[in-house]
């Protein structure tokens, strides 16, 4: 998803008009099927734009969830740590 497009789903204009600020990705292993995205293949990642974050499918585009950036982190954490053991050691997170 480009940032553009995250813009728009937080209702913020775009990053040029903004601030010309560019955001940040965060990948993660996470697939998206682990997190409600039944059967599909995508991963799961982060991006953020401002003060805003959004969990995003590589593959589908959905978003997952949107949270204020400064607890992304603590969000994908505790995302990981709902992963069954036997799916990360599996290497299915």
């Amino acid at each position: 998803m480009s940032l553009i497009a995250f813009a728009a789903i937080l209702g913020l204009e775009t990053p040029d008009t903004r601030t010309g600020e560019k955001g940040n990705v965060t990948g993660t292993m996470f697939r998206h099927a682990n997190f409600g995205g039944g059967k599909c293949c995508g991963c799961l990642y982060g991006i953020t734009l401002g003060n805003q974050a959004a969990i995003v499918c590589n593959e589908c585009e959905a978003v997952i969830r949107t949270v204020p950036a400064a607890d992304l982190q603590q969000v994908l954490t505790e995302m990981e740590r709902a992963v069954p053991m036997r799916s990360r050691a599996a290497g299915k997170i």
